[in-house]
């Protein structure tokens, strides 16, 4: 960013996807449209504390969504740590003078092609969602939740690692905002408690773990009331964490001693007995697997589901690490996905149907059992008027239509029960 000549190259040289055949598409077009545009008058990285100024003179003659676009592709394409400190500050500067949420097109961008990025641009993307959360706290709860749901725990690749790494830094560095705020609070603990049983076997990153571990266990022994409001699936997020023996020993605690963490909790019955809200339920599953359930059971006729179950499992059942997720995909179906008449009484691929299918990929008897009661935990701790009738109503029809020709499943069904 060094004026009106490199502002000239940016078609050619700046990017932020990987993608490099052909002219930039989507917000990398619309984005660099915006940056170029402003050039000069915007870019000064070697004097961050001008940032403000910058905006005050600019706001006359650009409207605040278009900095606001503009700024975001500087950020993406940032060569120097001081240029992205600069962008991370001039964003925070335009953040009060929008009428919309000035993250909005970040939200959309991370939920929508976070892993089409480049890794530097992903990189950047954490740095300023630290550097808001210090300065927003709780305003910025939709996008701290919105980038751990990028991160799918069994995906040990580099890249992942490192982008896990980075989150596990900004949530210490951020511990003191996080622990102050209610949303972030839950969105943070839902996110170390989907991650630790993966990171605890990556023997080299030990102190993302312990980071991850520490922030964890204080969440749940100091705001524990707090957290319980999310609901049941709490349970079975620190119960899938029961091999860490801290994780254990909350556990134990929760069974045992309830109002040690809550005083309010006589008996831990109460605390399960709260059903899962929906916001909370879709946080058990990253965006892109969302999506693809969301087409699989909107979309897709039953009868012509075997491929596209196929593609599902290859995407991100495929390794046996992955499999001790199902548990997670089951509880999401359950509590999140909710189709309307119009699904339910039409040919598309039922969630019944697609549960059932899944469950065979359960290629151990720990995995197994953990689906099922996942599939059941619902109907267990059901009290009417609180949990939906369609959290329950995919096992219930599986437990029906089973009997015919795979009896066994509804014999494991009414065994969970």
């Amino acid at each position: 960013m060094n004026g009106k000549e490199d502002a000239a190259d940016a078609p050619d040289t700046r990017r932020f996807t990987q993608q490099r055949d052909g002219p930039p598409q989507g917000e990398e077009a619309e984005w660099g449209a915006a940056w170029r545009a402003t050039d000069s008058l915007l870019w000064n990285p070697g004097d961050p504390p001008a940032a403000h100024d910058s905006v005050e003179t600019l706001l006359p003659s650009f409207p605040v969504p278009q900095l606001n676009k503009a700024v975001l592709f500087g950020l993406l394409t940032s060569e120097s740590d001081a240029e992205a400190d600069y962008c991370v500050e001039l964003f925070a500067a335009l953040l009060p003078r929008s009428e919309v949420p000035s993250d909005a097109p970040l939200i959309s961008l991370v939920k929508d092609s976070f892993w089409d990025l480049e890794q530097t641009a992903r990189l950047h993307i954490v740095r300023i969602l630290e550097r808001l959360v210090k300065s927003h706290g709780e305003r910025m709860h939709e996008l701290a939740t919105t980038v751990y749901r990028c991160i799918f725990p069994p995906d040990t690749e580099p890249a992942a690692v490192e982008i896990a790494r980075a989150l596990a830094s900004m949530i210490e560095n951020c511990e003191a905002e996080i622990v102050s705020s209610k949303l972030l609070l839950r969105a943070t603990i839902i996110y170390a408690l989907r991650v630790l049983p993966y990171h605890r076997v990556l023997n080299k990153e030990r102190t993302m773990l312990e980071t991850e571990l520490r922030i964890a266990v204080r969440i749940l022994r100091e705001s524990f009331p707090i957290i319980a409001k999310i609901g049941r699936d709490l349970f079975l997020l620190l119960r899938s964490c029961s091999s860490i023996p801290q994780m254990a020993a909350l556990l134990d605690t929760l069974r045992g001693e309830p109002q040690t963490l809550d005083p309010n909790l006589k008996d831990v019955l109460l605390f399960l007995r709260i059903p899962t809200a929906r916001e909370y339920a879709i946080q058990l599953v990253p965006h892109a697997m969302e999506q693809r359930l969301t087409f699989l059971l909107s979309r897709i006729e039953a009868g012509k589901h075997t491929r596209y179950e196929k593609w599902f499992e290859s995407d991100f059942l495929s390794s046996s690490d992955a499999l001790p997720y199902i548990e997670l995909i089951v509880r999401y179906i359950c509590g999140a996905i909710h189709p309307p008449n119009s699904v339910l009484g039409s040919s598309i691929l039922q969630r019944w149907m697609f549960l059932g299918w899944l469950l065979s990929l359960a290629r151990s008897a720990a995995v197994l059992e953990r689906a099922f009661l996942a599939l059941v935990y619902d109907i267990i701790f059901f009290v009417p008027k609180q949990t939906s009738i369609m959290n329950i109503e995919p096992t219930v029809l599986l437990l029906v239509h089973s009997v015919p020709k795979h009896a066994s499943v509804s014999a494991h069904i009414l065994d969970a029960l």
